[in-house]
């Protein structure tokens, strides 16, 4: 697996990491909570096998400051609406 984009962002006191990975010409999202585990890390893999619809949902993912418990959901709208 190779990250391909990673950002950090501020929510609430604490941090969210997001990372765009690939991974035999797939690519995912992993995402977690820095020292948490559980339902604070997600990592949704093969979102797409287009590197450009893949940034595009990551950086959707990032800038509305998605927490890892609601990453599938998002991404299932994605494609559903």
């Amino acid at each position: 697996m190779k990250t391909i984009l990673k950002k950090s962002a501020p929510k609430r006191g604490y941090r969210i990491n997001y990372e765009l990975v690939e991974d035999n010409g797939r690519y995912g999202i992993e995402c977690y909570i820095p020292g948490q585990v559980g339902k604070q890390y997600c990592y949704y893999h093969d979102i797409s096998d287009r590197l450009e619809t893949a940034i595009k949902i990551f950086e959707l993912i990032y800038k509305g400051r998605i927490s890892p418990i609601n990453i599938a959901e998002m991404i299932e709208d994605f494609y559903t609406y």
